[in-house]
């Protein structure tokens, strides 16, 4: 089991970005890990490979940010963007993964945007703020092609 939780509340990272990462650990997450640690206004403050861990440690952390990826040890990375949703709710997140064909499903889950891996360092950053800001994306590294907007989540006809 892989937990890093950082509850430190120094003045340096008062005014950072806080960022949870989900994922089992490969040398993908370790890329964004090592992008996050360069950046000046964002702060890790967790990671995890696990769904249950980031439920549980959820309000001790009180993440701006989850970054998650598809896979987990104990649950898909979109099965925890449903969870987050609907126990917290909680819907700040960046989805990544290799397979394109996820993107779709992770947005009706409820993610804000998507990465395909690899994800450019400022690709990455920009996604965060854009998401720490609430604005809402629709993808940021996808064909048009791809994803037809209608197959997206609409709040107003899902019941």
């Amino acid at each position: 089991m892989t937990i890093t939780l950082d509850t430190s509340d120094n003045s340096s990272s008062v005014s950072k970005i806080r960022v949870i990462v989900v994922g089992v650990h490969n040398n993908q997450l370790k890329a964004i890990y090592s992008d996050l640690e360069e950046s000046i206004d964002i702060h890790v403050i967790g990671k995890f490979e696990k769904g249950v861990d980031v439920l549980s440690s959820f309000g001790l952390l009180n993440p701006q940010v989850i970054i998650c990826s598809s896979s987990l040890i104990d649950m898909s990375g979109i099965n925890l963007i449903r969870t987050l949703k609907k126990q917290i709710p909680f819907n700040r997140v960046i989805f990544c993964s290799n397979n394109k064909k996820l993107m779709s499903e992770a947005m009706r889950a409820g993610a804000l945007d998507y990465l395909i891996f690899p994800i450019g360092h400022d690709e990455l950053i920009k996604s965060i703020h854009r998401i720490a800001a609430n604005n809402t994306v629709t993808g940021t590294c996808i064909d048009d092609e791809l994803i037809d907007d209608s197959d997206l989540f609409d709040p107003i006809n899902e019941i």
